[in-house]
């Protein structure tokens, strides 16, 4: 049986109104057993924990971050804490204070690092405010600026692509496509990617998009909405193929169509 998931939570705050909320952020040694007792410590104590992740950092160490409800808890959080500190391989634990009641987040890591780059994360009223805005207010004009800076953006993206692809000893660009390109794009959480068809020679793919971010902004405009991402797709192959390409909106879930499908050939 396969696991779907739709939606995925990444955490980085909790909001729960009216509940005692906070944060936890914990460095300890890599070791699997260290999660589950902080885990098992919480409910020991009434503490739920909605959401927790970590990742590895140099030296074979972790970093946790947690977010926790404390308001049926018999502790409090610097209790907690302070018994999250004496776990074996814990070297330190940050308490994150609500700034509201019942709302917390991570507002001690300075930076959000993915793949050696930094990262931001863009929640959909800062995305709709920048794609909407910019066909609002300067009409044809500014669909022409989302697609030629979405070019810019593929082609980065291409090149990074490739410096992953080279040290997995991938060297054809339709692999690097569909084994590098396809579940990086999804794992951004920028839509499902199913390629349909694709070549090197002569330079062409047809690319279908499942849930497009930009696309749903623009769902009953009767009209193909895409222009940033299609730049993005158009500076991919671009870059993979190394030749100007140019991408075409055959269907789009914004005139009512099941998925969006870009044909790339090029320009």
């Amino acid at each position: 049986m396969v696991l779907v998931l739709e939606d995925f939570n990444i955490g980085r705050f909790l909001f729960l109104p009216g509940r005692r909320v906070f944060g936890v952020l914990v460095k300890a040694e890599l070791n699997p057993t260290v999660l589950e007792k902080i885990a098992n410590l919480g409910l020991g104590h009434g503490v739920l924990i909605p959401t927790m992740q970590y990742n590895v950092i140099e030296n074979g160490k972790i970093v946790g971050l947690g977010f926790v409800d404390m308001t049926n808890a018999d502790i409090s959080i610097e209790e907690l804490a302070q018994k999250i500190r004496g776990i074996e391989g814990i070297e330190n634990v940050q308490i994150l204070y609500p700034t509201a009641e019942g709302f917390v987040a991570d507002y001690h890591s300075v930076k959000l690092v993915l793949a050696g780059d930094r990262a931001i994360i863009m929640r959909r009223p800062g995305y709709e405010g920048l794609i909407v805005g910019m066909k609002t207010q300067f009409g044809t004009a500014g669909e022409a600026f989302l697609y030629h800076t979405g070019y810019e953006a593929g082609m980065r993206y291409g090149r990074s692509h490739q410096d992953f692809a080279e040290k997995l000893g991938i060297k054809d660009p339709v692999q690097i496509l569909c084994k590098i390109s396809v579940p990086l794009y999804a794992s951004m959480g920028l839509g499902k990617l199913e390629v349909i068809e694709a070549c090197a020679e002569p330079p062409r793919a047809v690319i279908r998009i499942y849930t497009c971010f930009e696309c749903e902004l623009g769902v009953g405009a009767k009209k193909p909405y895409s222009n940033f991402v299609r730049g993005i797709f158009a500076g991919l192959l671009a870059q993979l193929f190394n030749k100007r390409m140019e991408a075409k909106e055959r269907f789009c879930i914004a005139k009512g169509d099941p998925y969006c499908e870009l044909e790339i050939t090029p320009e």
